[in-house]
């Protein structure tokens, strides 16, 4: 079985990143056995997956970084935090 994720968007230049997140997005961060763990569902699964692909195709540059918190919710703590490297 083959799949693709195609995934259009406006490059919103090196300083923003927009996503959407529903309500049933579901993510946890943890470390066990000090092993970094996201546990995710689906939902958050794809919104990684699209700011993913807006960090890689994006004009987005060295020391770039954004937080997201538990269950991508900005009422929650932050659970992760993805910094861009050259």
């Amino acid at each position: 079985m083959t799949k693709r994720f195609t995934y259009r968007f406006e490059d919103e230049g090196p300083s923003t990143l927009s996503y959407q997140v529903g309500a049933d997005a579901r993510m946890e961060c943890t470390v066990e056995n000090g092993v970094n763990v996201i546990y995710i569902n689906r939902r958050a699964a794809h919104v990684l997956a699209t700011v993913f692909a807006k960090l890689a195709l994006g004009s987005h540059t060295h020391g770039f970084h954004l937080h997201l918190e538990r269950d991508l919710d900005p009422e929650k703590p932050e659970a992760l935090r993805i910094s861009l490297l050259d």
